[in-house]
């Protein structure tokens, strides 16, 4: 008799009953992609006697192999995302929220103001499924930046509270730093906004 085997995600959720064929398991139900946003950190793999807890993985695909004579069903494939692949996804996903925060565009491209809009919503959106962002920052950039409710929706799935949270600090909260930045902005060593 073959093995069923299961899968445990981040939240809790459990999917089960399924079949492995080489790397891929089998489900006989559908599942939809958007169950794995957010929820592969950690993700555990079970055949009923091992399991496999990935800190970082990550759902490659879903393929619908209903016509597969021997594993006919969906077909789901993920990947472990080391430490440092993970590391290196955080500090890339910290210095791209730094950057549209203060309006620096970090593309080389001389694309169309339209289609970098684009680029940035599904930076955004990339960053906010990956689990790389929180909701605070989405709406920091989306809503408090660009002025976008409904891309803050589009990236997170959830309607925009309209409360602006944005976390400022006052000019005269920066103390000493702060005659020394003025003194490097007044000589033209730096551009900054407050």
């Amino acid at each position: 008799m073959e093995k069923k085997h299961s899968i445990k995600l981040s939240d809790g959720t459990i999917i089960d009953n399924l079949a492995l064929n080489g790397t891929n398991y089998v489900s006989e139900k559908e599942i939809e992609a958007t169950i794995f946003t957010r929820n592969c950190s950690p993700i555990t793999f079970s055949d009923g006697e091992y399991e496999e807890t990935y800190e970082h993985g990550e759902l490659i695909q879903i393929v619908d192999m209903r016509n597969d004579r021997v594993y006919p069903g969906w077909w789901l494939a993920f990947r472990q995302i080391s430490d440092a692949e993970h590391e290196t996804l955080q500090i890339r996903a910290d210095v791209d929220y730094i950057a549209m925060m203060v309006d620096v565009d970090l593309s080389h491209s001389q694309e169309s103001t339209e289609s970098a809009e684009n680029t940035r919503l599904e930076t955004v959106k990339n960053h906010w499924d990956r689990g790389l962002w929180t909701e605070q920052q989405v709406q920091n950039v989306v809503v408090n930046k660009w002025s976008t409710e409904l891309a803050f929706e589009q990236v997170t799935g959830k309607r925009y509270d309209g409360k602006d949270t944005t976390r400022r600090i006052p000019r005269e909260a920066l103390g000493q730093e702060n005659n020394k930045i003025d003194k490097q902005a007044n000589r033209g060593d730096i551009s900054w906004k407050i």
